[in-house]
């Protein structure tokens, strides 16, 4: 069948992976590919890998390139993806990063009718070049047919900066291919209680504060095992961090996990550590909720949103690496709480974040944009009911 339009979801890779790409690889395949055909372009710096995000949308048959560039915005890769959305009669580009959004926004002002949205995953505003990005990123959101904020915190901040076309769409991850298939308890040895961080190594994911947590907790408990899944820029700052709070050989450090090793290491995990400065909805927390992985985190972004303090989890005040390592502790010492808030955040996600939903409201979103007069109002993108 061929679609009435093809998407094409646009976004800045790293290389390691992230929160965005994981809702890439989640959505995009479930879409409906009759009406809105599927294809994603990874801007990636010359030179970095990226084939554990590509090969992945590949090997479920999509439509996926890489197009090489350097700066925020290289006119050779922009011109790539121009000849990419004309090639390909592109009718809506789904940006995802602030880079994305400039592309798509230029696009706009060169092809008119092209549809652009946005998913906010939130903004990084730790240097005073990343300040500069988030706010030309806010002035130019304004100007896209409809922005998609991952949380109730985002879609506050998106409005409170003029971005009036917001709707929130929560994350989702299926909950049937995220199931924890058999409990650790059933194993004949004991392994160490492990704490992980799973995520970016940037700094808005808090990776010293996991390591002062980390340091915190260690001094009570000294046989805790903590393991790191992710790459990011904050990674050498990490390890010499770990070295200098002498537990080396407390931490394994295992690099950007794709989905399928992912859901294994999440097997051997009691509780996931989410030490973020901000938030918008880490898909980490969700799929460690449906993966029956306590939680602890601080009170941050849209995690409040998912986590109520001891019913599904465990809340820290923000930036309290004590307060954080006490919830740790707590966790290790009473098994009867761990075992109601896993089952608590199983169903949390099983009634209020799965993909499926996901899906439908971003078809919802796409369709309304595609309408003849989608631009009569400030609000005429409606939440999907």
């Amino acid at each position: 069948m061929t679609p009435d339009t093809i998407t094409t979801h646009l976004r800045c890779a790293s290389g390691g992976g992230g929160g965005a790409d994981r809702v890439i690889f989640n959505t995009v395949p479930g879409l409906n590919a009759g009406r809105f055909g599927q294809a994603v372009l990874y801007l990636a710096k010359r030179g970095v890998e990226v084939s554990g995000l590509v090969e992945p949308l590949r090997q479920r048959g999509l439509l996926c390139e890489v197009v090489p560039g350097q700066r925020i915005f290289d006119l050779r890769q922009f011109l790539a993806v121009r000849r990419f959305v004309l090639d390909h009669k592109i009718r809506l580009l789904h940006c995802h990063d602030a880079k994305a959004d400039l592309y798509g926004f230029l696009l706009r002002l060169l092809h008119p009718s092209l549809r652009i949205i946005s998913t906010l995953h939130g903004w990084t505003e730790k240097t005073r070049r990343g300040r500069f990005y988030s706010r030309l990123d806010k002035a130019i959101l304004r100007r896209f047919d409809a922005a998609v904020a991952v949380s109730e915190y985002t879609a506050t901040i998106a409005r409170k900066y003029g971005i009036h076309r917001t709707v929130v769409v929560p994350n989702g991850i299926d909950p049937e291919e995220w199931r924890l298939t058999a409990s650790r308890d059933a194993h004949p040895n004991d392994p160490p209680f492990t704490v992980a961080f799973v995520g970016r190594i940037s700094a808005e994911k808090g990776p010293l504060e996991f390591v002062e947590t980390a340091r915190a907790a260690s001094r009570k408990e000294p046989g805790i095992r903590f393991v790191i899944l992710g790459e990011g820029p904050d990674l050498p700052a990490m390890r010499a961090a770990v070295a200098s709070a002498g537990l080396s050989l407390n931490f394994d450090f295992r690099g950007y996990q794709p989905p399928a090793e992912l859901k294994t290491a999440y097997r051997s995990m009691d509780v996931l550590v989410l030490p973020s400065r901000r938030e918008g909805l880490p898909m980490a927390l969700l799929e460690a909720c449906a993966m029956g992985v306590c939680v602890a985190a601080f009170s941050v972004g849209g995690i409040p949103e998912v986590i109520v303090h001891g019913q599904n989890g465990l809340l820290a005040k923000p930036g309290d690496t004590g307060d954080l390592a006490a919830q740790i502790l707590t966790l290790r010492q009473d098994a009867p709480l761990a075992a109601r808030l896993r089952k608590n955040a199983r169903a949390t996600v099983e009634n209020h974040f799965s993909v499926q939903a996901q899906v439908r409201q971003l078809e919802t979103i796409y369709a309304d944009t595609l309408k003849p007069g989608h631009l009569e109002g400030p609000n005429r993108v409606k939440p999907p009911r």
